[in-house]
C-alpha cells in the first residue's frame, strides 16, 4: 500500500481552554466513533496535557475516497513547556489556536500563537475557536471575534475561520470539523502521489528507527548517516536535503540543520527519528526537579532525564540539548553545572563563579 497524505491538525493555545478535549471530539468524528462523540465529555475530567501529545488516526471521507494519515498535534498551553514548541510547528499544518472565550483576550495567548505560526509556518491555514460559547456568561461571540480580529490584523496571518463551540455540550464542533476536512480538500498536494525517492527514503527511516528501537538505541542519525543512506537507495545528491523536509513536513521526523558558510549542512545536522521521542524529553527537561537560578548539574540532569539510558549516549544526548540552544555549558567545566535558559528567575541571577 501507498503512503497515505499526511494532514496535521495542531491544536494550540492556553491551558484549561478546551483543546485537548476538542481534540478528543474531532477524533471522536473522524473516526466515526459516535457513542465517544455523544457520551464521552460529560462526566470526563480531562487532565492538562505534558509538553505535546500526538494521536494518529487514519481517516476516510467515504468508501471512494482516498486515505488520509491524520496527525493530531496536541501542544501544551503552560507556560513552562512553550520554550520547545516552535521547533514542532511546520508547514502543511492546519492550526487550531482556541481559547476561552469568558477570559480577556490579553491573556488568551492569542497574539504570541499567531506570532511563533507566522515566523515558522506562515502559509498554513489558521482557525480560531473560541470555546465556552454557551456559557450563560458570554458575550456576543460576532462581538468577540471582531476584538480578536483588531488584536490579530498588524501579524496579517493566514487566518481562514472563526468558530464559536462548546466541548462540553459538542456545540457546532461537527460544522467545525466538515470545516476542517473542507481546508485540507483544498491542499494542492492532498491528491498528489508522493514521488517514488521519497517513498524509498521514508520507507528506509522507518527501518532505520525500527533497527534502533529493538536494539534500545536513542532514535537520532546524523546527517552523514543519512547522506550514506541516500547513496543505497540511489537518491541523487541534489534531492537529500528536499527529500528531508518534505519527510518532515509529513510529521515523521525532525531534520535540526546546523550549517554555516564554513560548514556544510550534511557534516553537523542531525535528524531525529520519533518526534514524539523528542517531544518526551524536552517534556522531562521543563519539568526536571533541582533546578536553582537556572543552573543545574551535570549528574543531576543526568539522572533525572536519562536514568534508564546507557551512559554511554549521555554525551550525544547533552549535545542534542545544547544544538537545540536549551543548555548552554560554561567555558570553565570543572564544576559540572549547566545553565538553563528558560529556567532562569525573573530577577538577575549569581553566575560570578561559573561565568566571570
Amino acid at each position: 500500500e501507498e503512503p497515505h497524505p499526511v494532514v496535521k491538525l495542531s491544536f494550540v493555545g492556553r491551558e484549561s481552554c478546551g483543546k485537548t478535549s476538542l481534540k478528543l471530539r474531532l477524533k471522536a468524528i473522524y473516526s466515526k466513533e459516535k457513542k465517544m462523540f455523544k457520551k464521552g465529555f460529560k462526566k470526563k475530567v480531562v487532565k492538562p496535557t505534558r509538553g505535546i501529545k500526538i494521536d494518529h488516526l487514519v481517516y476516510r471521507q467515504d468508501k471512494k475516497s482516498d486515505k488520509i494519515d491524520l496527525q493530531l498535534w496536541d501542544f501544551s498551553g503552560q507556560d513552562k513547556y512553550s520554550v520547545t514548541h516552535n521547533h514542532f510547528i511546520t508547514e502543511r499544518s492546519i492550526f487550531i489556536v482556541t481559547f476561552n472565550m469568558l477570559a480577556d483576550l490579553e491573556v488568551t495567548g492569542i497574539y504570541s500563537w499567531l506570532h511563533s505560526i507566522k515566523l515558522r509556518a506562515p502559509n498554513s491555514p489558521i482557525i480560531i475557536v473560541g470555546t465556552f460559547s454557551d456559557h450563560p456568561d458570554v458575550r456576543d461571540a460576532g462581538e468577540i471575534f471582531r476584538e480578536v480580529g483588531h488584536l490579530i490584523a498588524p501579524l496579517e496571518c493566514n487566518v481562514v475561520l472563526f468558530s464559536a463551540i462548546s466541548t462540553k455540550s459538542g456545540k457546532n464542533v461537527k460544522e467545525l470539523a466538515q470545516n476542517i476536512q473542507d481546508i485540507f480538500n483544498k491542499f494542492d498536494w492532498i491528491h498528489d502521489r508522493l514521488p517514488e525517492d521519497i517513498v524509498r527514503m521514508e520507507a528506509a527511516l522507518a527501518d532505520v528507527h525500527r533497527s534502533h528501537e529493538s536494539s534500545s538505541i536513542i532514535p537520532i542519525i546524523s546527517a552523514s548517516d543519512y547522506t550514506r543512506l541516500t547513496t543505497k537507495e540511489r537518491v541523487s545528491s541534489d534531492r537529500q536535503k528536499d527529500i528531508l523536509y518534505d519527510i518532515e513536513l509529513r510529521g515523521h521526523l525532525i531534520f535540526y540543520e546546523i550549517s554555516d558558510d564554513s560548514t556544510p549542512w550534511w557534516v553537523k545536522s542531525l535528524i531525529i527519528l520519533n518526534p514524539t521521542w523528542l517531544a518526551d524529553m524536552f517534556t522531562n527537561l521543563e519539568e526536571i526537579p533541582g533546578v536553582d537560578d537556572g543552573l543545574i548539574s551535570t549528574s543531576n540532569l543526568k539522572r533525572n532525564l536519562w536514568n534508564n539510558i546507557p551512559t554511554s549516549v549521555h554525551s550525544r544526548l547533552l549535545q542534542v540539548l545544547e544544538d537545540f540552544e536549551l543548555i548552554f555549558r560554561f567555558e570553565n567545566e570543572k564544576n559540572g553545572m549547566l545553565l538553563l535558559p528558560f529556567m532562569l528567575p525573573v530577577r538577575c541571577p549569581s553566575l560570578l563563579n561559573y561565568w566571570p
